[in-house]
């Protein structure tokens, strides 16, 4: 008998940080899932951490590569072994919190079939043991059609999620092309065609990692650069193509790159010429300075307050 949840984990490297993730999936009250752990070519004892689980558990699947593969193609993968009719996420450094999957789950049971994805409310933790509250204020509405909410940027995590599983394989999968940022190939995809339900009760910990591949400005900088050429033009028709210039800006000048980083802002000033933030971080850089140091010295060109706990 088929499972009605397929709970799919990628991990590398991260063995002292497993037992959390795994212990956290395992203590669930919704118990109807088979549990998916796919080690992404991992050098450390991953390989016996999760055998010892799978020994004890009957619902853990696990599948090794002996090579890296990247991030798209292990998640991928597990799509295409998924057998339950949902699919949910769980990341190995993060911790979904009691009655995660049987709310999420109610709540998706619940809505009509153009709803393909529910997510809910979670908190970023840094390593100061800052607590930072998702959704954030910005993304109106909360639920139903977000297609523009993506657009603009991404504010969810993958274990925060939960998706009929149809809406995934049907639909291509993760884009292969993003190694990094790989949400900005595949959410505003699905939003496109699907609607989002929203559970508001924190229900997950997301653990902040410095050291992910996801803080590589360049990479990100590249990465951003391609997620605009795919959607030219309704990123236009919407008017978030400087908002994105001005983000790659940023990149280049959190590299010390400030050539680049000027060429980037004066393109979110051409096409936001109302903006003069835009215009305003272009001079600097050209002088060689993060605007981000003026604004921390002086007090100005400060950001609204986007979390809450």
């Amino acid at each position: 008998m088929k499972p009605k949840v397929s709970v799919i984990m990628p991990t590398m490297n991260r063995a002292p940080l497993l037992p959390r993730s795994i212990e956290s999936v395992l203590s669930q009250s919704f118990t109807d899932y088979e549990f998916i752990i796919i080690d992404d070519g991992s050098t450390d004892n991953t390989k016996q951490v999760v055998e010892e689980y799978a020994k004890k558990n009957s619902r853990i699947r696990f599948i090794r590569y002996e090579k890296n593969q990247g991030i798209p193609t292990v998640r991928n993968r597990g799509i295409a072994e998924a057998q339950g009719e949902y699919i949910a996420w769980q990341d190995d450094d993060d911790e979904w919190l009691p009655g995660k999957l049987e709310k999420t789950v109610k709540k998706l049971d619940e809505l009509p079939k153009e709803y393909g994805i529910v997510y809910n409310a979670f908190l970023r933790i840094r390593p100061n043991g800052e607590k930072m509250f998702f959704p954030p204020g910005w993304v109106e509405p909360r639920e139903g059609n977000l297609y523009k909410v993506f657009l603009k940027k991404n504010f969810l995590n993958p274990q925060a999620m939960i998706f009929r599983a149809h809406v995934l394989k049907n639909n291509g999968g993760l884009d292969p092309r993003y190694l990094v940022l790989g949400e900005y190939g595949w959410y505003p995809k699905l939003a496109k065609r699907y609607k989002f339900g929203y559970v508001p009760e924190v229900l997950l910990h997301v653990n902040y990692t410095p050291a992910s591949n996801s803080q590589n400005n360049t990479a990100n900088a590249k990465t951003r650069l391609m997620f605009m050429k795919d959607n030219w033009e309704d990123l236009k028709n919407y008017g978030f193509i400087g908002y994105h210039y001005s983000v790659i800006g940023d990149l280049c000048i959190d590299d010390k790159k400030y050539s680049r980083g000027a060429y980037y802002y004066a393109r979110a000033f051409w096409h936001e010429p109302f903006h003069l933030i835009h215009l305003a971080k272009t001079l600097l850089s050209l002088l060689h300075i993060n605007y981000k140091i003026v604004r921390k010295k002086f007090g100005f060109l400060m950001p609204k307050k986007e979390f809450k706990v």
